[in-house]
């Protein structure tokens, strides 16, 4: 209990100093000062083309009937009509009699609810006028002056894209920015958990017609996150980030919080999900859904759905209590057990494993007394493995949740996806991994390391289904022909660390995706069966593969997907980066400032 106190405790403070390092970062490095406006001013005049946005605002149910709700619409207005960049078109749906900030600008127009469709804002919207790009905002969003001149810049710039979101923070009573929310790049299985591309997610007109069809003739969402989320969902299914790009700089002050709905993302998976695997969601009192994935129960197919990979060498307490839970807690997955031996000389490790095999068929032990090498070890169970999908599994792990190995198969299932790690514990039920994050602390280090239980972390992301660039080896499901496609991790380079690190970066070089799921639940003794690698014995080997992995990787852990570049990589994660790994002065996409 002490331990979930103090957790509770950093986590509040940490939150207190971002507060206070925010109205300073925002002077620093996301402000209008001339030298930015003048790059700007530059950047637009540039632009090959100069599309017309379109904004919505269905003001209908937004508690319009006081005098707070006509304000709230003239800032949103007003925020528009100050826009760098002139080329854009907006539609007050459902505004009351009276209101008057449409009046002199023709760029504005103002539309009745229609008498046969009372819910179709959208298409009144798109009825009324011409745009190639549409976005929608909610009375109260407040649009910072160059958001349009970077979305158009987007638009043009960048080959196939057909959806843009950006960053956002909130505003307090007394107009001071707070709460910033930073994210990641294009996220599907995020998505599925949190509404994070909203406010201002923008569409192709093609592609936002093509969604409000699918749901045409049908009964009207039941409120405006169901509406909001569902439209995002059918709008981005299928697409890849190229496709989907994130502009990595605030651009919205917003009235509230974006919303994540069950219902929407229940019916998108119930529509659009793989065959075979049951979904089912519901709100996470942290934040965000709960994202349940299992594949449909299969026995007795002829072929194991996994094979798990445990190394070890003697530590027979760890060993056994890792293997017990595997065999006791496992539900609803055929799977074998291979249990790498790599070298143990204890009679009483020897005996039992002898003894495990005997009486438990799904149980092999293969014997490999090569010097340690954690690659190595898996690279030559993998290659006598029978199951579609390996897992590798460290010796010092223990289930948690019976439905641990569906879930990550269930993820795994996802379209595009490859490999899949789980949330382990320490002991405390401190958050030992929620995915790694490239770059931090120079290579990659955990993300919400040792967050309490009682937390859903930054944007709630420790506990919501998510794509990453990283996940760990203590717990990797991998599909094995990829994995051997692959020719396995690098066991020349990386024999100890930074194999499964480079492991996943190859596979998302190859075209794979990464999935971390918080339904997959095991502790975590970490570093209990091998030690540490800052032991003086273990340092030098440990230097060599991490000069590795920069020398292999180097550029791309500057700028992990899943992560901001408004973010520090040093002090630990979420932080604010001084200065950020981006600038106004220059468009987001070139890569980072000199």
């Amino acid at each position: 209990m002490w331990e979930w106190l103090h957790a509770r405790r950093i986590e509040r403070r940490h939150a207190r100093r971002l507060q206070r390092d925010y109205a300073g970062w925002v002077q620093a490095h996301d402000t209008l000062t001339p030298a930015v406006r003048e790059a700007l001013a530059q950047r637009q005049a540039a632009l090959p083309a100069r599309p017309t946005i379109g904004l919505m605002i269905d003001a209908r149910g937004a508690g319009r009937d006081g005098r707070n709700g006509d304000e709230a619409l003239r800032a949103s207005v007003a925020s528009v009509q100050a826009q760098l960049y002139p080329h854009w078109q907006l539609c007050l749906v459902g505004v009351a009699e009276g209101f008057d900030a449409a009046a002199p600008d023709p760029r504005i127009r103002c539309l009745q609810p229609s008498a046969a469709e009372p819910q179709a804002a959208w298409p009144q919207a798109l009825g009324a006028v011409e745009a190639p790009w549409w976005a929608e905002l909610d009375a109260g969003d407040r649009l910072a002056p160059q958001a349009l001149l970077l979305y158009a810049e987007a638009a043009v710039r960048l080959a196939g894209v057909e959806a843009i979101y950006c960053d956002h923070d909130r505003l307090d009573g007394l107009g001071r920015r707070r709460h910033p929310q930073f994210k990641g790049d294009w996220n599907p299985e995020l998505l599925l958990a949190s509404a994070y591309v909203q406010p201002l997610l923008m569409l192709g007109q093609a592609r936002l017609r093509a969604a409000l069809a699918a749901v045409a003739g049908r009964a009207p969402a039941p409120d405006k996150a169901t509406r909001q989320h569902g439209l995002a969902l059918r709008a981005t299914a299928g697409l890849g980030p190229a496709a989907v790009r994130h502009i990595p700089h605030v651009l919205v002050h917003a009235a509230a919080s974006p919303v994540a709905s069950a219902e929407a993302a229940q019916a998108h998976l119930d529509e659009s999900g793989p065959s075979g695997l049951t979904a089912r969601v519901r709100p996470s009192r942290l934040g965000g859904l709960e994202v349940s994935l299992r594949p449909a129960l299969r026995h007795g197919a002829g072929r194991p759905a996994a094979s798990l990979i445990v190394p070890t060498r003697d530590r027979l307490p760890l060993l056994r209590r890792c293997v017990e839970s595997v065999l006791a807690r496992t539900a609803g997955v055929d799977f074998e057990l291979l249990i790498v031996d790599n070298g143990s000389r204890e009679r009483r490790t020897l005996h039992w494993l002898q003894a495990l095999v005997q009486r438990e068929p799904r149980v092999r032990v293969l014997r490999d007394d090569r010097p340690f090498n954690f690659a190595a070890l898996n690279n030559a169970a993998a290659a006598q493995a029978r199951g579609e999908h390996l897992l590798l599994l460290n010796n010092d792990t223990e289930v948690i949740t019976p439905d641990w190995l569906a879930q990550m198969l269930g993820a795994a299932a996802l379209p595009g996806v490859a490999a899949v790690g789980a949330r382990l514990w320490y002991r405390d039920w401190r958050l030992q991994h929620a995915g790694l994050i490239l770059g931090l602390e120079g290579v990659a280090g955990d993300s919400h390391a040792r967050l309490g239980p009682g937390s859903g972390g930054v944007q709630a992301r420790a506990h919501l289904i998510q794509g990453c660039s990283a996940v760990t080896a203590a717990c990797l499901l991998v599909r094995r022909s990829v994995y051997l496609a692959l020719g396995g991790m690098d066991e020349q380079r990386f024999a100890v660390a930074y194999n499964d690190v480079d492991f996943c970066l190859r596979l998302t070089a190859a075209g794979h995706r990464i999935v971390w799921t918080p339904r997959a639940q095991l502790f975590h003794d970490e570093s209990r069966s091998r030690g540490s690698d800052a032991a003086p014995a273990r340092r030098a080997r440990f230097e060599r593969e991490r000069a590795a992995m920069l020398e292999r990787w180097g550029p791309m852990l500057q700028r992990d997907p899943a992560y901001n570049p408004n973010l520090a990589l040093q002090g630990g994660a979420f932080g604010l980066a001084w200065p950020p790994r981006v600038s106004l002065l220059r468009p987001w996409f070139e890569g980072p400032p000199a």
